[in-house]
């Protein structure tokens, strides 16, 4: 090496009292490292190993890269301009002299410490022992971590397994159709193959992406996969407002899923009753604000996803008519909103229907859109007073069996399938609880005044 392969030509800098330590770790980063990590000059001076790895890997390496202006660099130990090989009796890394190197910053330091840290380990015997602990742990821990894991999970599947049973012998609501679940598992689907794919190809070097890869998933992989994940969930997406639109069930969910006033003081009434401040739980409706919120969500960042995902999938259709930025910012955007979707279903759906306590180990309603009478109760005690009211209506000749929603007419039709009645239900409902039987026939003579 020459003067300018260090300094440079025509863009020498000095290295200046006030901003010495972060030059200092400039000049290792593009200089040190940059001529150490490539192939071709260390192969012209017969270099062997891998020393920036193993530098990098080391407390020095690793202090160094977070930023300590104490933590040791290449010239702290090599110098700066007597770069000698450690061959030579006067290099500073010479074995009989890096003892007092190391005493540089360690005023302590033993020939034993200062041998025991190097780049590689120069002992057959020391990278002996050295290979004997790693492999004995790695089979530690696969065998102790693997253990954990199937221990557990025999604890999940059998707890799963006894709240299933469970709710299978309970009387159950109706919560979505076959329809709404089947478009509920190809989402989820979609989804997670959306953001491991993509989030493989903005972290390659992560140990799952590598992982990936090493099952077969090369780029080619990666990019179709991607892209075939994104369009069966915009054509899920066109089906779901076809389905909204369209269909009388569709619509009736349409119209439950819309925000309401009633949302906001439950979230505060929800908050309160957490924080100790009430007493009374809210009484949501069908859908509860949480719900809502999160189905809305999922409309926008679906509607965004997908409109700067086919930016970035055809780039070159974007027409002169288009700002200079639009792509760039797609790619921005794209990104951020991955982030943002992932981080929503993690924190906010799956504590809902996984975590909270009173569903795990989870909400099966997902698998067969069932859910248990005393489950829906106590999370949308709302509607279920308004299903019984229309019974009542109905019941009482009010109304025509037409005018009940379609709700309250798949529940009726799910209860008589399974050998049930409805009126039969409620009344049990009324019988155990008392202030519903109150609230129940206050309302219902509220009903009878009218029609009188």
């Amino acid at each position: 090496p020459v003067c300018n392969d260090c300094h440079n030509e025509h863009s020498v800098e000095e290295i200046n009292n006030d901003g010495r330590a972060a030059n200092r770790l400039k000049m290792q980063k593009e200089t040190c490292i940059g001529c150490h990590e490539n192939s071709r000059v260390a192969n012209k001076y017969g270099k062997k190993g891998n020393q920036v790895e193993e530098y990098l890997n080391s407390y020095h390496g690793l202090a160094a890269m977070r930023g300590d202006k104490d933590a040791a660099l290449c010239i702290d130990c090599h110098n700066v301009h007597s770069i000698l090989p450690s061959s030579n009796p006067n290099a500073s890394t010479n074995p009989n002299n890096v003892t007092e190197t190391c005493r540089r910053c360690h005023n302590d330091a033993t020939e034993i410490f200062s041998k025991s840290y190097s780049h590689q380990t120069e002992s057959e015997s020391a990278r002996a022992v050295e290979g004997w602990v790693k492999n004995i742990y790695f089979w530690l821990i696969i065998s102790v971590i693997g253990g954990m894991i199937i221990h557990n999970l025999l604890i999940f599947l059998f707890e799963a397994r006894k709240k299933r049973r469970k709710e299978k012998n309970a009387i159950t609501m109706p919560r979505f159709t076959r329809n709404e679940v089947i478009q509920h598992i190809l989402l989820a689907l979609s989804f997670i193959i959306l953001a491991i794919t993509g989030f493989a190809l903005k972290y390659p070097n992560s140990f799952w992406a590598e992982g990936l890869h090493l099952f077969g998933m090369s780029e080619t992989v990666r990019q179709n996969t991607h892209r075939v994940s994104a369009v069966i969930m915009i054509v899920l997406s066109l089906y779901h407002v076809f389905y909204l639109a369209f269909t009388a069930r569709g619509r009736d969910v349409l119209k439950e899923l819309l925000p309401t006033f009633k949302d906001i003081t439950d979230l505060r009434d929800n908050i309160s009753y957490y924080l100790r401040l009430t007493k009374k739980h809210p009484e949501f409706e069908r859908y509860d604000y949480a719900e809502k919120a999160e189905y809305w969500a999922l409309i926008w960042g679906t509607f965004v996803m997908a409109l700067t995902g086919l930016i970035l999938w055809f780039p070159t259709m974007v027409g002169d008519w288009a700002p200079v930025w639009l792509i760039k910012v797609s790619e921005t955007i794209h990104f951020m909103e991955a982030i943002l979707a992932t981080l929503a279903i993690i924190v906010w759906h799956w504590f809902f229907v996984i975590y909270r306590p009173s569903e795990y180990p989870m909400n099966f309603t997902w698998t067969d859109g069932q859910m248990t009478l005393e489950h829906y109760r106590h999370h949308h005690e709302a509607h279920f007073r308004r299903i019984i009211l229309e019974w009542f209506e109905f019941n009482s000749d009010k109304h025509p069996r037409k005018k009940l929603t379609n709700y309250t007419k798949l529940f009726a039709d799910t209860l008589e399938k399974n050998g049930f009645n409805l009126e039969n239900i409620i009344q049990g409902e009324l019988n155990k609880d008392l202030e519903l039987r109150q609230w129940y026939e206050e309302e219902t003579e509220k009903i009878n005044n009218k029609f009188a």
